[in-house]
């Protein structure tokens, strides 16, 4: 969908207002998908802007694999139309 937020926003806003205390991959995609206009075959997009993310330290992952907002992030917002969306 053109006017979707790009999939690391839908993630980061899932994470924060879903899942403070943080989540698995899996639980973030069923949230997201139930927030969202997805189409049936997001997720390899998703987990890409999942990993992303976390490697530019977007995102925190525990040991036990869950992944939850980097609270010191200070990377700014990832340009998009996210502005636009309601998410409640």
């Amino acid at each position: 969908a053109d006017d979707s937020p790009l999939y690391e926003e839908m993630i980061v806003s899932t994470l924060a207002t879903s899942m403070p205390n943080g989540s698995t991959s899996r639980e973030i995609f069923t949230v997201m998908s139930m927030q969202y206009p997805l189409q049936a075959n997001f997720r390899p997009s998703a987990s890409q802007a999942l990993q992303k993310a976390y490697k530019r330290g977007r995102l925190e992952k525990s040991s036990d694999g869950r992944y939850r907002l980097n609270a010191s992030w200070e990377g700014g917002v990832i340009r998009s139309r996210f502005h636009s969306l309601d998410c409640n």
